[in-house]
Formats: C-alpha cells, sequence, structure tokens
C-alpha cells in the first residue's frame, strides 16, 4: 500500500511527539480506503516498537465505549462521534470529504480540477452500469434519428436527458439518481455555495 506508506512517512518516528488530532486525520483521511487495515497494522507495529505492552484497548475511553455501542445500535458512525462530543455533525462529514479529497488529490491539482476528473470518472461508472442494466437502450427514438449519444444524457442539461432518454434509462435514473456537475460537487466538498447551487439546479427541475 504505497499511498498509505507515504502517509507515514510524514510522521515522526516518536509517536510521543505525534498530537493525537494528527494521527486522526490521518485515520479519517483513509477511512474508505482499502489501505486502512493495513495502516491501523503498521501504525500497531511502530507503537509496539517503542512500547512492547502497548495495547490499543488500554486507550478506550467511556466515550470510545458509547460510540461503539450507538453504532451497534445502527448508527452512523460520524452521526454517533457527533453525539458523543456535541459536535456539529455536518462540520464533521465537511472534514471527512476534504479528508478524502485529498487522498485523491493528485501533485499540484487544484480542487476544481480534481471534482472535475472524479466527476468525469463517476459519469464513465454510471454509464457501463445503465448500458448493462438498459441493455444498451439508453436513447429514445427521437434520439436515434438525431444521433444523440447515449453518454451525453449522463451529465448536462436535465431538460435534454429527459427529452432523449429511453424508458428504460429513465426507469434506471429511479434507483441510480442523476447528478449535474454543480450536484456532484455539492455532495463532495459540502460547502454551503456549491450546496445553495445544488439545491437551485433540483428545484429548477421541478
Amino acid at each position: 500500500m504505497r499511498e498509505v506508506d507515504a502517509a507515514l512517512s510524514e510522521l515522526p518516528a516518536d509517536f510521543a511527539s505525534v498530537t493525537g488530532e494528527r494521527l486522526v486525520n490521518l485515520i479519517t483521511r483513509f477511512r474508505d480506503h482499502p489501505g486502512l487495515e493495513h495502516l491501523l497494522n503498521r501504525l500497531d507495529e511502530r507503537e509496539r516498537r517503542h512500547n512492547p505492552a502497548w495495547d490499543w484497548r488500554q486507550l478506550e475511553t467511556d466515550q470510545d465505549r458509547q460510540i461503539t455501542n450507538l453504532i451497534a445500535s445502527g448508527m452512523d458512525q460520524l452521526d454517533a462521534y457527533a453525539q458523543v462530543y456535541r459536535m456539529d455533525v455536518d462540520d464533521l462529514h465537511r472534514q471527512q470529504a476534504r479528508a478524502h479529497l485529498h487522498a485523491q488529490r493528485l501533485p499540484g491539482e487544484r480542487v476544481d480540477a480534481l471534482v472535475r476528473r472524479l466527476y468525469g470518472e463517476w459519469i464513465e461508472a454510471q454509464f457501463l452500469a445503465a448500458e448493462h442494466a438498459t441493455r444498451g437502450v439508453l436513447v429514445n427514438k427521437r434520439g436515434r434519428a438525431q444521433g444523440v449519444d447515449g453518454r451525453s444524457l449522463l451529465h448536462g442539461s436535465p431538460r435534454r436527458a429527459a427529452a432523449y432518454a429511453s424508458e428504460e434509462l429513465k426507469a434506471w435514473w429511479h434507483d441510480h439518481p442523476r447528478l449535474t456537475l454543480t450536484e456532484f460537487r455539492a455532495q463532495l466538498l459540502h460547502r454551503d455555495a456549491d450546496v445553495k447551487a445544488a439545491r437551485r439546479h433540483q428545484e429548477d427541475r421541478t
């Protein structure tokens, strides 16, 4: 897991000088990454080199146990954390979104370019899934007569998509909602301005 090892190399060798906040940020950064377990194992190994008797269970607090119980009852992890520590859950979601984006950011890549790249990757995945589900019937008769490309219906103007999408594609959208770039950006960044812009897009469609 090169990304995990690179992130660990950013930390000093002595864990005593590493703040808990920095470790939490590191773990949050890889929360949805397949290398999370590898990261946690490496952190355990690294700590035991300085303290052979170390056991992460010794660090468990009453708050940790409350969070564990809430998650076991079905509550979302961030919601549980926010409830126990009386924090703003929306702010936590924004922090998580920023950490998740940071993990995928290329060197020198600006946030807007990153969002556009991820949106393009998401559109391609949506296209493949929709094509499979509809057996390739993405465009209606009117759209085929005008040479409309089915992939183009997955982004851009909602009105154009509604005009040329096949009934099969519209049925697929019912369970796999179509997102404009503005809506996608709002879901990724959770910024107030983006959320408001996405809400206006949704209102314009109704």
